[in-house]
């Protein structure tokens, strides 16, 4: 049934309503400070706590209970317990159930005069007088009663009259609270008491329930996402069976047939308001899937004394009028299945020194909890969270490990990451004289470089240079970048053409070995061939030839043709003159072309000089002495310059002078 309920005036009492046919009673007190907190039920009769007494509002001593009957809300009984030990201590039940026995047992907090939170347990017998009080404490702090608005704590007893506590107990240190069982035998002497932990999973409710084969039934819950931890112990507290669920902020109410009523509220990343599950009796559904659990089983010790109380009237109930209206609810069947967390990520292989770098790809967003580990060099921190913003300052090998816990269970990814330092080494050369333009420059560092970007818009690690002037680039072998800049001017501003002068030459085959000698205004040092030399060298035969030389860094080189001719000199004596003074052939002389007369002489058979001139013109006019020489045979020696080669030559002849 779905019912709404109105009140004419304030109300602080307790309602019963029959779920079967929605009939309802109302029942209040007097007091203005009357509380209800925990019911038990047996039967057809009920038990409730409250603090209504006389002196309530100044007297907050103790706690009440009282038992009603449940079809009207009648009064069978109602007391105020005083606490012997504690006579000036208010108490606060949050747990009543009864036994097998029919007797009830309550639980609850209470806080002396030093501050401390201290926790009861008694059992009373039907009639509302005690039969068994303990006070427990913990060197841990323990929660049995609302931690903020959340309900914390259980009360269970088994077939054979056993009593199971349970509730939250906090670790602040490594802010991961866990639950805890004690067990009780059902006179309240301790059996057992063991903590519930589930890593990186802070409890903030807990509830457990005794099934029929008297196995321990729990339940761990805790914010977000994959909130619900369920498992089953034995009777001795050891672990069984355990499961999660994904329910966002659950409350949760065990069940005796071993499931669970589970109540989620919706949030801002749901389209529902509320959804209400009922589980199988091992804690599962049908309709949407559970989890592996990681549960560890812990001993944990407790301080026990016993108690006494003392028992006065309260301030019987009264009847108090409502309306309830009868409405209707929408169901619809419902699962939202989340995805499972996982603790996969992506990052690069290899970063430059300095990178900031943030991991993507993640799936962590839903889990329990989440944490980074970046061990480098010198370093081996942690960072508790679902992602990191980490600078890489440091060039060496890094390991980064992602761990994610979903439901106590721990899953870890890993990857190592490689920082390059930051100090490439300028690409380009030192300022350069370009031999010739365009230049091709390569940059080298020292690492191999993957892309350059040139401030006049070229691109790439080689480049031709077109002109002169200042230059810059940045550089990157794919993670560091570099910036460098060169000037780049022309050798031929500095050394203008021509270097070297050195004309095509002709000669005479008997000048032969020729004496090579180029003229340069910058050096002496050249080649003939590959071959070095300084200032000339011979060359043995004609041909073509390169001549090179080398002006700073920059080599040059050019060619030279030596070619030979025959440079024999046209040169003949005649064979026959007549000196008559007729015009013709009176004048012996040498005739010919590229000579040049050094000396002329004349001689008679008998080896006598007639005739001796050097001069260029010499002829014999065919006289001795101013007389005419006879007719005859004369011998005749010519020393001649070869104007071809440039040598003294001789000739001879036979001549006849005929008168």
């Amino acid at each position: 049934h779905a019912q709404s309920i109105e009140f004419e005036q304030r109300f602080t009492g307790i309602i019963g309503i029959n779920a079967t046919d929605a009939t309802y009673w109302a029942k209040r007190t007097g007091s203005s400070n009357f509380q209800i907190s925990p019911i038990a039920t047996h039967l057809d009769q009920m038990v409730t706590s409250h603090n209504s007494w006389d002196s309530a509002e100044n007297d907050l001593r103790g706690f009440g209970l009282a038992k009603l009957e449940i079809s009207n809300g009648n009064e069978i009984w109602s007391h105020r317990f005083l606490n012997s030990t504690y006579p000036s201590a208010t108490f606060f039940p949050v747990k009543i159930t009864r036994q097998i026995n029919h007797n009830f047992v309550i639980t609850g907090r209470f806080t002396p005069l030093n501050g401390s939170d201290y926790y009861f347990v008694m059992v009373i017998d039907s009639e509302g007088h005690p039969i068994y009080s303990r006070i427990f404490t913990s060197s841990f702090k323990i929660y049995l009663t609302d931690r903020g608005s959340i309900e914390q704590g259980s009360l269970s007893t088994d077939s054979n009259g056993n009593i199971y506590i349970g509730g939250i107990i906090e670790d602040n240190v490594n802010d991961n609270d866990s639950g805890f069982i004690i067990k009780l035998d059902s006179a309240l002497n301790l059996v057992w008491s063991k903590t519930i932990s589930i890593e990186n999973f802070r409890a903030t409710r807990f509830r457990l329930a005794v099934l029929q084969n008297d196995n321990l039934f729990f339940i761990v819950s805790t914010y977000g996402h994959f909130p619900v931890v369920s498992g089953t112990l034995n009777k001795d507290g050891l672990l069984i069976e355990s499961k999660g669920l994904n329910y966002f902020s659950p409350n949760i109410q065990a069940h005796p047939d071993g499931g669970l009523f589970v109540i989620e509220r919706g949030n801002e990343d749901t389209s529902h308001e509320v959804v209400l599950v009922k589980t199988l009796p091992d804690g599962s559904t049908s309709f949407c899937p559970d989890f592996t659990a990681c549960v560890n089983i812990r001993e944990i010790s407790f301080n026990i004394d016993s108690t006494m109380w003392e028992i006065s009237p309260t301030i019987p109930f009264e009847d108090f009028t409502i309306q309830i209206e009868t409405g209707e609810i929408e169901l619809e069947d419902y699962c939202s299945p989340q995805p499972y967390p996982t603790p996969q990520f992506s990052l690069p292989d290899t970063v430059c020194q300095g990178t900031c770098l943030r991991p993507t790809e993640l799936n962590n967003q839903l889990a329990n909890h989440a944490e980074w580990q970046i061990v480098g060099p010198g370093l081996d921190t942690i960072i508790a969270d679902t992602s990191f913003n980490w600078c890489f300052d440091t060039p060496g090998t890094w390991f980064i490990d992602h761990s994610v816990w979903v439901l106590g269970c721990a899953d870890v990814a890993s990857h190592r990451l490689t920082v390059l330092s930051d100090d490439l080494t300028p690409p380009l050369p030192s300022d350069t004289t370009a031999c010739s333009l365009p230049l091709t420059v390569s940059l080298q560092s020292s690492r191999p470089l993957q892309s350059a970007l040139w401030d006049n818009g070229f691109a790439g690690t080689q480049v031709d240079i077109p002109a002169t002037g200042t230059y810059a680039v940045v550089a990157s072998d794919g993670f560091c970048s570099v910036r460098d800049t060169f000037t780049v001017s022309d050798i031929r501003d500095a050394y203008p053409l021509p270097w070297v002068s050195i004309p095509d030459t002709a000669i005479c085959r008997d000048q032969l070995p020729f004496a090579l000698m180029p003229i340069s205004s910058y050096t002496n040092q050249f080649t003939l061939d590959g071959q070095p030399f300084n200032t000339s060298t011979d060359i043995h035969q004609p041909g073509r030839y390169r001549i090179g030389l080398q002006i700073e860094h920059c080599p040059a080189d050019t060619l030279f043709n030596l070619s030979t001719e025959n440079c024999t000199a046209q040169v003949y004596i005649p064979n026959a003159f007549s000196p008559n003074n007729d015009g013709i052939n009176d004048l012996l002389r040498p005739l010919g072309i590229n000579f040049q007369v050094s000396r002329l002489q004349v001689f008679d058979r008998w080896g006598g000089l007639l005739y001796e001139s050097s001069d260029p013109q010499a002829a014999w006019d065919g006289t001795r002495l101013g007389k005419p020489a006879p007719q005859g045979t004369y011998i005749v020696l010519l020393e001649f310059f070869n104007t071809r080669n440039l040598q003294v030559e001789n000739i001879s002849a036979e001549v006849w002078l005929g008168r």
